[in-house]
């Protein structure tokens, strides 16, 4: 028999094993009989209620769609360009121009990213590729006379302005830029000009 080694000391009346445990016992050959004559213990019939439903599956995660991973990059940008990290936000850009290369806003995205790296005349291009696809797009007019301006050409992005204040008159930026442009050429005497200028709230 192999020995068990005690982990916890025996106490005092515990140090023998028990006269009983000592001393072999003698089988009674009735008793033997007995038990084998005893039926074997039934085994419990399985229940026939409803059968288990399987684990419900975990739902697929769905891909995102182009459109919605270009507005990702898009946001990206902007967020980008709010903070001057002009590098991020050009990469971010172009990714979406990859998926959607005829989308205006992005376009124009991508041409303020080129004037925040120092490159406006680069930027042009971007502006004008925006325009072509919507003419009244205030942003990239509004920008596009920006960049004009930092190339000192005073009468496009004066123009620019303008336009893009025509296209849409809730711009705030156009509306300060064409009345910086007017102070700028100290046509402010102008009545017609101030006239429209007061009624969009810009000087």
């Amino acid at each position: 028999p192999a020995i068990i080694v005690q982990t916890v000391p025996a106490a005092p009346q515990q140090a023998q094993p028990a006269e009983s445990v000592q001393q072999t016992k003698k089988e009674d050959p009735q008793q033997a009989a007995a038990a084998e004559k005893q039926p074997e213990p039934k085994q419990q019939k399985k229940s026939r209620g409803k059968k288990e439903e399987p684990a419900a599956k975990k739902p697929k995660k769905t891909e995102p769609t182009p459109a919605e991973l270009a507005a990702e990059y898009f946001n990206g940008a902007k967020y980008n360009l709010s903070t001057n990290q002009t590098a991020a936000a050009e990469k971010d850009i172009k990714r979406a121009i990859a998926l959607f290369p005829d989308n205006p806003d992005y376009l124009a995205a991508y041409g303020l990213a080129l004037i925040q790296q120092g490159d406006p005349e680069a930027s042009l291009e971007q502006f004008s590729l925006a325009l072509k696809q919507a003419p009244s797009h205030s942003t990239a007019l509004n920008s596009r006379g920006y960049a004009n301006y930092l190339l000192r050409r005073r009468d496009e992005s004066d123009a620019d302005f303008l336009s893009a204040l025509a296209a849409d008159p809730a711009d705030g930026c156009a509306a300060a830029n064409v009345a910086a442009s007017l102070a700028a050429k100290m046509e402010c005497g102008d009545e017609e000009r101030r006239a429209h200028a007061r009624s969009h709230s810009y000087v």
